[in-house]
């Protein structure tokens, strides 16, 4: 090991790597080269998580009067380095513009400042960014009033699957480097003490999100639970459905604490287990809460250990390696962590242009940047999305639907082939429309319910 180190070490100083970056790589390495050939997670897990769980609805609600000083105890977090690319978009994914011309970014900053108002304070907000989404991010946010802070997540080396180094440098000169996950935040909170000066101007609890989560707004039930119950870690989770695929669901390790189990760290049973959502298995939304001293405290005791996720990809014919951590698997070191249970109402990610459909259309209506379900929708459960090949890339779905179809009674809804929409199109009950590679346009003021149409 000691001579591999050396020889890593040497590699790493031909990147372009800070001396932080270069270490918190190393030690996610060398901990990666000790385990590559153990079991997975699997093997640490007690059982699944199948207690009674607090229930956010069961929370009481705090009086108008306490709701300022709550804020000010507050920084909320934006996770925003990902970029598009599941979507065919290689900008930042919070720059995609959801309702009209507002994008993520521009919805999330209208909630803040909406709260802003109402309450007479000036709420902290953050954004993690990555060195792919920074500058841009800074460029959307330059014009708002807000006082926002940007801080970037580190940047680690891609390694080769094959000969376990880090690539090429001349071969993948722009594919060099990742975000090593968004469990790299408690590392970028605590360099250049940011969440130490965090503390010092009175925000000593966190809500960290995805950006692509417009509902995962600030709840005052939650926010004075935590305080009045001092818990250091919430986690808020939901059943998990079918179109739950990717994320983590909740267990207990061996010695009985809360874990979270990514799908790539899983074998059977329990891997079949999560590919069976009929199981209600709890869910993990990545709406995380974190008493900032404890965080400071762990660190400090060097007891803040991640579980390494080994994502494997191809990039220019070769298959690589990406070390990363998820930010939700720190559960299980903080001593008073907690689950919360949320209805789906705070879980709305966009991974694909199937999301962006469901939110960009009538079952959501806008107030002060939050998505609002529509009353008229009579069924609890959203509509069950596949657009097809043709609809992947952002901007071929854009062409193909100019405006989105009225689907307030819509249960599902199947796209095979080259179909084009026009405008002023409902769709109801369940709609299959299968056509080959010639395009197929439906008509302007069509009507669809309950159909299986084949252009074959």
């Amino acid at each position: 090991m000691s001579s591999n180190h050396s020889s890593i070490s040497e590699i790493l100083l031909s990147y372009d790597l800070n001396s932080l970056q270069r270490s918190g790589f190393l030690d996610l390495y060398n901990e990666f080269i000790i385990n590559k050939n153990k079991s997975t997670m699997s093997s640490s897990i007690g059982s699944l998580v199948d207690e009674n769980i607090t229930k956010l609805i069961d929370l009481p609600s705090p009086l108008m009067s306490q709701r300022k000083k709550l804020l000010s105890r507050l920084v909320v977090v934006k996770l925003n380095g990902g970029l598009g690319t599941s979507m065919g978009c290689l900008n930042a994914k919070s720059s995609i513009k959801v309702k009209g011309d507002d994008s993520f970014l521009d919805l999330t900053l209208e909630q803040i400042s909406s709260l802003n108002k109402q309450y007479e304070t000036n709420i902290k907000f953050a954004l993690m960014n990555s060195f792919y989404t920074h500058h841009q991010s800074v460029n959307i946010t330059k014009n708002y009033s807000l006082p926002i802070v940007h801080f970037q997540q580190d940047k680690y080396p891609r390694i080769n699957a094959k000969s376990l180094l880090p690539l090429d440098l001349n071969k993948f000169a722009d594919h060099a480097y990742y975000p090593p996950g968004h469990g790299n935040i408690f590392s970028a909170l605590l360099q250049n003490d940011l969440a130490k000066n965090l503390i010092k101007s009175g925000q000593d609890y966190m809500f960290i999100s995805n950006s692509d989560n417009l509902s995962a707004s600030i709840d005052f039930r939650i926010l004075s639970w935590i305080i009045k119950n001092k818990i250091s870690f919430l986690m808020e989770v939901t059943p998990q459905t079918i179109s739950d695929k990717k994320g983590g669901v909740l267990v207990k390790n061996l010695a009985g604490k809360i874990a979270l189990a990514e799908i790539s760290q899983l074998s059977s049973p329990f891997l079949d287990k999560f590919t069976k959502p009929q199981q209600c298995l709890p869910f993990n939304t990545n709406n995380i809460w974190i008493h900032l001293p404890s965080l400071i405290n762990l660190q400090a005791k060097g007891n803040l250990n991640l579980p390494i996720i080994v994502n494997k990809k191809t990039i220019q014919g070769e298959d690589i390696i990406q070390l990363e951590t998820a930010m939700g698997s720190a559960i299980s070191c903080f001593d008073s962590a907690k689950l919360l249970l949320v209805d789906k109402s705070r879980f709305l990610p966009v991974k694909s242009c199937d999301d962006l459909f469901l939110i960009q259309s009538n079952l959501f209506t806008l107030k002060n940047g939050y998505l609002i379900n529509n009353q008229q929708r009579k069924s609890d459960q959203l509509p069950l999305i596949q657009l097809g090949k043709y609809f992947y890339n952002i901007k071929d779905y854009q062409k193909r639907l100019p405006t989105i179809p009225n689907i307030l009674d819509l249960e599902s809804l199947s796209i095979t082939g080259n179909v084009w929409f026009s405008s002023n199109i409902t769709l109801k009950g369940r709609v299959k429309i299968i056509a080959k590679d010639k395009p197929i346009i439906i008509p302007s003021g069509s009507l669809l319910a309950d159909q299986s149409i084949s252009f074959c």
